[in-house]
């Protein structure tokens, strides 16, 4: 996007370069970061992460600060937020998608930094969440709501980018009707 310099890059730097207000203010910081290599930016990304006042509602930004800003952190700093996600992996998992989603992108980001938590976070994705998902799919139960896709759009791309694998593969019928409905609702 930014090398193609396209309308969504070119709107999503000024309002980054102007200090509009975003809704995601980790996510925004840390994904322009990784795209324009503005350090500015990334420890803005790294401040949030580390005073956010909820961070059982944002780990998935929690963990794309972790993961895109490392080489930026001090050393405190990236103790501190590998500790602020082990903690949000060690509270009971909800099971809707967002929160799965969340689980996973905190568990593949600590996998350099703390592999016991990431290991116990990415079994309990594929062998507890995952697993109830796809025992549902294939008893016909609709497992993943719509309002609820996006979140799933990026399990599929983290497990794929992350772990080398894709889930669609376990129920392809389920996955090419999925994508269609998404389409036409």
């Amino acid at each position: 996007e930014r090398d193609r310099k396209s309308i969504r890059w070119a709107q999503f730097d000024l309002l980054i370069r102007g200090g509009a207000t975003m809704l995601e203010p980790g996510f925004a910081a840390a994904l322009y970061y990784r795209v324009s290599d503005d350090k500015v930016q990334g420890h803005k990304a790294i401040e949030w992460a580390l005073k956010s006042t909820n961070l059982d509602a944002d780990v998935r930004q929690a963990a794309l600060v972790f993961d895109w800003c490392q080489e930026l952190m001090t050393p405190p700093e990236l103790t501190a937020l590998a500790t602020r996600l082990e903690r949000a992996l060690s509270i009971k998992p909800g099971n809707t998608v967002e929160n799965e989603r969340s689980r996973l992108l905190a568990g593949i980001a600590l996998a350099g930094h703390s592999p016991k938590a990431s290991d116990a976070a990415l079994s309990d994705f594929f062998n507890r969440a995952w697993k109830q998902r796809l025992a549902n799919l294939r008893a016909g139960i609709a497992s993943i709501p719509l309002d609820q896709s996006f979140a799933f759009y990026e399990i599929l791309h983290a497990v794929r980018d992350n772990l080398n694998g894709d889930l669609r593969d376990q129920d392809s019928h389920y996955f090419k009707e999925f994508t269609i409905g998404h389409l036409l609702a």
